[in-house]
């Protein structure tokens, strides 16, 4: 993923997490991919993919760090997620809050905890059915 942005699900912002101000590295977290199953004798039943909580390391400024909570906190008060979006590459999910963990102005390091709902990323395709003929 390449630059990575949160929209709001309940206003509409844009909370840019990896742009010219705020840097988020690899983050590793969002690119894993994960199968949940149950084990029946020796084989799997119900594969499915699942929510989960990530953690995200940040760096940023004081004042994108204040504009986290006001972006993201509408967003779990009305429990209607937002975007989160990277190369294409969405999956819905919420911003729970953040930790800072070193402040040397103007910079800072926070850790954003996430919740992703989807359990996968993808992409929107477009389909277009204008050359498709249907016989009866």
């Amino acid at each position: 993923m390449g630059r990575l942005k949160y929209t709001s699900g309940s206003i509409g912002k844009v909370l840019e997490l990896d742009g010219p101000i705020t840097y988020v590295g690899i983050a590793g977290g969002f690119r894993r991919s994960q199968w949940t199953y149950d084990l029946e004798g020796r084989s799997i039943s119900s594969p499915r993919r699942q929510a989960r909580e990530e953690e995200l390391e940040v760096t940023t400024t004081i004042d994108i760090a204040d504009t986290i909570s006001a972006i993201a906190d509408p967003d779990m008060a009305l429990k209607k997620p937002g975007t989160f979006e990277g190369d294409g590459w969405m999956q819905r999910g919420f911003i729970t809050g953040y930790e800072l963990t070193d402040i040397s102005r103007p910079k800072c390091k926070l850790t954003l905890k996430v919740i992703l709902l989807d359990g996968a990323w993808h992409k929107e395709e477009l389909i277009s059915m204008r050359h498709i003929r249907i016989c009866y």
